[in-house]
């Protein structure tokens, strides 16, 4: 997640998010796991959050990510040998 960010994720005094993101993934925690305070804010940066979310370390990408036909060509193509 994007720290910092006015409106989608700005810690408090307290070192508790608020924002649009963070609503989001209390979201997912809620739908998903039936508790919306089962959420563990990570900040990442643009170059290391697929690497994040491909090692297990994330298991939610919040915004400043989309999905496209390329990146996903990519991922699925075999590494060349």
């Amino acid at each position: 997640m994007s720290i910092n960010a006015v409106g989608f994720a700005l810690p408090d005094a307290r070192g508790n998010y608020a924002g649009l993101d963070v609503d989001a993934c209390r979201a997912v925690a809620a739908a998903v796991l039936g508790d919306a305070d089962k959420v563990r804010f990570v900040p990442t940066t643009t170059q290391v959050r697929f690497t994040a979310l491909q090692s297990g370390e994330i298991d939610l990408l919040v915004r400043n990510t989309t999905w496209s036909m390329g990146r996903e060509v990519r991922s699925a193509s075999p590494s060349p040998r």
